[in-house]
Formats: structure tokens, sequence, C-alpha cells
């Protein structure tokens, strides 16, 4: 008998080295098995007309998003096309069948041998060309295998390297405040960037984050004493935090967990659920499987997040269509419910994830808020003095440039952006403070290192520091917004552009960056220039003015 379980018991019984394994009614013999993800014959056509209605301010549907469980039933497969596949799993033999959240895509297990036959997986292949057996011909569209061999270790994990100094030897400018350890790292503390960015004025109005709910996607977990370490520092509330482990990569420690909620839990304090997704890696098949937990409402306390914040990527490039197929139906499903999703431009420089050829992914995404970096300098009264493009050479520079898989959204399709015609989806869209040693932010976590629990004050930085801060000041926005009435933000890009696209709005609301490059001599190439350009996009928002700005005027009203 077919047995659907849900993602989050599917989760719990998956190891890191998928074990043998054997069927309780002895349908299928002892294996060594692999995770298959199909995606379904479904209407993402559809679902991205939905999914622009409820994004564009102007529209009359701006903000009638939909449950996870509406989103399933409009756009998802049909009972008959579930009925189907899943009848012939079952019949070869797999088990521990589940269909997604999204009504979208069916997850099985299946043993090696099995899925060799039916999907040409082939285990010692560095690449996979998958396929799909001819009694699944146009009722399954995608095909992935997530193995022991696709699982991501400390050797092959892409992550990005990290300044770490117990004190960097540079003073910041402005003025700090916090205990004496935090201080003595030279980093920015809390109140300086806070200052910076107008984050603190919401705080003196209430606006803390207080219900709402924050994903993080990571690479490893944080270590709780050293959250404790840090809130006790900056006298920041413990917050509700919690840790959902994932079987594909190894923990071990990495300061950039710590960077990650220390920084979104300074910029929202009261929220009401922050969950990190840890064991998180740049392999394709890992993205999409762990992008289908996040939409598993039973994975955050029964509820979806209203926000998305993650670090790292990868080149678009380097995904195969079946990945990048199934991960922005993930990414539609989760604006469709209002979710927003934030992502790091990377520290590569112009084009520099790809080698000149692409951007950054899933920031190249239309359902995407690309973060790029920058550097300031304060003035006493943590006012920012000078922000420029965050270009320290080999120690990290912003990344950004077009897409060459995504083409322009209508929403990068104004005049303003002629100076990239022919270009297609621009990256990023936003930047925030990112230089990790000029002087980097003020965190407290375990030295760069695999397994290494040695906890030290240091400084920490990169887009990976500024992508969570703009998750932060979008939890806060939320707030407001849900207070007196009015949707969540979900994806936001259509609403930014727009708001920027008002050369008097845009002066207000925005710190724009006119100085630095992250690649060449041209805005083509990176430079940066007035209004938008492809290394700090249309630069860093001043939070309390976009928040007056929304709550006079609310997008759909």
């Amino acid at each position: 008998m077919l047995k659907y379980l849900p993602l989050s018991i599917l989760l719990l019984s998956m190891a890191l080295i998928l074990p043998a394994c054997s069927s309780d009614n002895n349908i299928e013999p002892a294996c060594d098995s692999v995770l298959v993800i199909l995606g379904l014959d479904r209407k993402d056509g559809d679902l991205a007309d939905f999914v622009d209605q409820v994004s564009t301010p102007d529209s009359p549907s701006y903000g009638q998003y939909l449950t996870m469980e509406e989103i399933a039933e409009q756009f998802g497969t049909s009972p008959e096309v579930v009925q189907t596949v899943s009848e012939f799993l079952e019949e070869w033999g797999m088990f521990e069948t589940e269909l997604g959240p999204t009504g979208g895509t069916l997850t099985c297990k299946a043993c090696v041998e099995t899925a060799k036959m039916l999907f040409c997986y082939k285990p010692d292949a560095e690449t996979q060309s998958l396929c799909i057996p001819p009694q699944l011909q146009g009722r399954v569209q995608e095909v992935l295998v997530i193995s022991s061999t696709s699982s991501t270790t400390i050797d092959n994990l892409s992550v990005e390297s990290r300044q770490v100094s117990q004190d960097t030897g540079e003073r910041s400018t402005g003025t700090p405040e916090g205990c004496k350890a935090g201080v003595d790292t030279g980093g920015f503390t809390p109140n300086q960037w806070l200052t910076a960015y107008g984050i603190d004025k919401l705080h003196e109005k209430g606006m803390t984050g207080k219900g709402i709910r924050v994903a993080i996607l990571n690479s490893t977990p944080w270590h709780a004493e050293a959250l404790k370490t840090y809130t006790e520092c900056f006298s920041i509330p413990d917050p509700n935090s919690h840790i959902v482990q994932f079987p594909f990569v190894k923990p071990f420690s990495y300061i950039e967990s710590e960077m990650d909620i220390e920084i979104i839990i300074t910029a929202a304090p009261d929220l009401d659920r922050v969950t990190t997704f840890s064991g998180v890696s740049n392999v394709g098949p890992t993205l999409v499987y762990v992008h289908m937990a996040v939409l598993d409402a039973n994975l955050m306390g029964d509820t979806l997040p209203h926000v998305v914040s993650s670090s790292g990527g990868v080149c678009e490039n380097s995904l195969t269509k079946d990945e990048l197929s199934l991960l922005e139906h993930l990414f539609m499903s989760g604006c469709a419910a209002g979710i927003t999703y934030v992502e790091d431009s990377a520290d590569l420089g112009f084009q520099g994830d790809c080698g000149g050829t692409g951007a950054n992914y899933p920031t190249s995404s239309h359902y995407v808020t690309g973060v790029g970096g920058t550097s300031m300098t304060l003035t006493p009264s943590n006012e920012i003095e000078n922000q420029t493009v965050w270009n320290d050479g080999i120690d990290g520079i912003s990344g950004g440039g077009p897409s060459s898989i995504f083409p322009r959204p209508d929403w990068q399709g104004t005049p303003l952006f002629d100076p990239f015609s022919g270009y297609g989806r621009l990256t990023p869209d936003v930047a925030f403070f990112a230089s990790e040693a000029h002087p980097g932010y003020a965190i407290y976590g375990p030295t760069f290192g695999p397994f290494d629990t040695n906890l030290i004050w240091t400084t920490g930085g990169g887009t990976s520091a500024s992508a969570p801060l703009l998750a932060g000041i979008v939890a806060l926005l939320n707030q407001q917004l849900i207070a007196e009435g009015n949707p969540a933000l979900g994806c936001i890009n259509p609403l930014l552009y727009k708001i920027a696209s008002d050369p008097e709005q845009y002066n207000k609301l925005f710190w724009d960056i006119t100085d630095g490059t992250n690649g060449g001599d041209t805005v083509r190439t990176g430079k940066a220039t007035e209004f938008y350009d492809l290394a700090t996009g249309l630069g860093s928002l001043k939070a309390d003015a976009i928040a007056e700005y929304l709550k006079a005027h609310p997008p759909g009203s």
C-alpha cells in the first residue's frame, strides 16, 4: 500500500549517508537507496501570472495571497496525474512517497538499481543526465536524485571565506556601544549600523518584528552559547530560535551561521520565530529539497515564514534545466503565499560566480531580492558619512551582473535602465554594509575551520551579512503593514523599483551609491553610477523613511 509521509517526517527519517533500507510490507527488499524528486505536470504559467498580479503594487489583486493548500489546488498537478505517477512508483517498489507542499512535486525513495534503470541515474558520475521513463512522459517534467554521493562534505562545500580576528587593529568610525569584548573587535556594533540605516527609529516606534517569522538557510547550525553571549553583550532579548538540520551536509562550525542570526535578531529583536534550516549546500538537487522544506509549515511551528534569508548561492549556469525549473516553481509558490525571498549577490565581484558568463542564483530569479555590499564610514553620531561599493580586492567584492538565463523583468524595463540595454535580469537589487575587515560587524562565534568549537569575539561581513540585514528590515516593515490591516510585502521587487522610479521618492528613501566598482570602469561592467548599477543595485534602503512612505502609501491601496 502506498504510504504518504509529510515532508517533516521524511526529513527526520533520512541520514547524512542514506542507509540500507527495506519496506515494512516486504514489497521492497533491503537496498541502498536514493531520494528521487519528480517535478509533476503543473500550471506554472498560470502561477507566474498570479504572482505578477499579487506582487504588482498597482494591481487590484495586490497582496491577495493564497495558502499553500490553495496554491496546490489551483496550480499544482491534477489528482489523476498524482495517482498515475504514484501507482507507477509503487509498482517499481519505490517507497515513502510524499506529495510536496506546492502540489507540484512527488518525493520518494528508490533502490539505487531501480533509479539506474528508470531514471538513468549513474552513482559515480559527477554530473547526471537523468531521464523520464516513457510511462511518465507528459506527467513528469523534471527528475532529480539525491544520494550519499551528492551529499556535500567539508572538502567540496562552497562557502565564502571570512576574515576572522579577535581585534582587527582598525577602529570603527562612529561611536560603538556594548560590552567591552564586543566593542574591542573594532567592528561596527549594533547601535552603529542600526542608526546608520534608520532601523533604530523603527525600534523606538515599537517596530521590532512582533508577530513576524523568518527562516534562515545556512550550511551549519549556530551555537546556542554564542548566541547567548552576543545577546547579553548588546542587550538583545533572547530570540525564539530553532534549528532544522538537513542530512545533506555534515554539520561543522562556521561563523557565518552566527553572523546571519545575530544580524537578523538585532534588526528584528522580537520576532515571533526565527528558524535556521541548517545543512544547506549549493548542490542543485539539495537546493530544491531545502526550498521545498521551507514551504512545509510543519517545520516552522505549523506556519510559513514571512521572510526567507539565504546566503551563498551558485552560478546560474551551473544548475541544470530541471533544477532551475523546480526552484523557480518553488519561489513562485512562496511569493504566491506572501513570502519575501532575500539572497546575497556573492563576494566575487562582477559576474564573479560565473566567470563573466552570468549572474549568481537565486539572486537572478525574478522572485528573489538580491543584496550586494557596500563600505561605509560614519559620523560620531553613527549617521552615514560616506558609502561606496564594497571592494576589498581578494578579501571580497560585491557581486552583481546581468543574467544570461532570465530575461529582463518589466520592473527593470523603464528608460532609467537604458544603459544596460541588451542585458537580461540585472543584479543586485539593493545593497548594505558588507566590508568584513574595514571594519566589519562585531559578532561572536567559532573561528573559521571545520569542527572548530572555539568561540571568540571577532568581525565578519560580506554580502552574507547584508542579506540578513535586509531580511530584518523587511520583517519590521511587515509588522507595520500587517498591524494596519495591509498584506505582507511578499515579492518586493516590483514595489522597490516602482518607488525608485520616482526621482523625488528615490532620493528620500534610498542611499544612492555612486562611487567605486565591483569590476570594470564602465556602468555595463560594474562601475557605480547614479540610480541603478550592477554593484549596489538601487542602493541602500533608509528603513525609517521607507516605513513612513509605506504608512502613507500602503501598496495596493
